[in-house]
C-alpha cells in the first residue's frame, strides 16, 4: 500500500492524549517517581466521560470521508 506523504492523522486517541496532558498540566505538578506519574494519569483517565470517548469514535466516519474527499491531503481533523 502506498502511503500518502501528508497523511492526516484521524486517530481519536490523539485527542484523548491531549485531554490527559491538559488535565495533568493544569495542576503544574512535577512527579518524582514513575508510580506517582502513573497514578496521576490513571486519575485523569478515569475522569474522562464515556460520552466524550463515544463522540470521538463516532467522528471516525466523517474523518475518513474528509480524507477521501481531500485525496489524502490535509483536512480539518
Amino acid at each position: 500500500m502506498v502511503w500518502p506523504a501528508r497523511s492526516p492523522d484521524c486517530n481519536p486517541i490523539e485527542n484523548v492524549w491531549s485531554v490527559l496532558a491538559a488535565r495533568d498540566n493544569a495542576h503544574g505538578r512535577q512527579y518524582r517517581t514513575v508510580s506517582k506519574l502513573e497514578a496521576a494519569i490513571m486519575g485523569a483517565w478515569t475522569s474522562i466521560e464515556q460520552k466524550y470517548l463515544l463522540k470521538l469514535v463516532e467522528s471516525m466516519p466523517r474523518c475518513c470521508l474528509a480524507v477521501i474527499k481531500q485525496k489524502g491531503d490535509l483536512t480539518k481533523y
